[in-house]
């Protein structure tokens, strides 16, 4: 049978085991989220979009600068609705246009 001094620190033992994980996996998420922020903003917004392919600015919208289709549609970057994250992608090639 194991003493009081064994007993507690078989109790801090796996408590501090269990802090260890609880860390690397909040860790984990959040240099995921980091990850995904920073690829996120490498795509350029509407303006800069605009900006820097001029042609694609049209009447009644935005067209692809690679395929010149109209079609633009939206998804969550990251699939999260509540990321906040959208990116623009040309439904014809499949061209990611810019983020908003």
């Amino acid at each position: 049978m194991l003493g009081f001094f064994e007993t507690v620190m078989a109790a801090i033992f796996n408590w501090a085991i269990g802090l260890f994980i609880l860390f690397c996996i909040y860790w984990w998420l959040w240099g995921q989220r980091q990850d995904n922020k920073k690829k996120w903003l490498s795509w350029p917004t509407l303006e800069q979009y605009w900006s820097v392919h001029p042609e694609s600015r049209t009447r009644t919208g935005t067209r692809c600068h690679h395929c010149n289709s109209s079609y633009i549609r939206y998804s969550h970057f990251t699939g999260d609705k509540n990321d906040g994250m959208l990116i623009y992608k040309c439904n014809h090639c499949q061209t990611t246009l810019y983020r908003s």
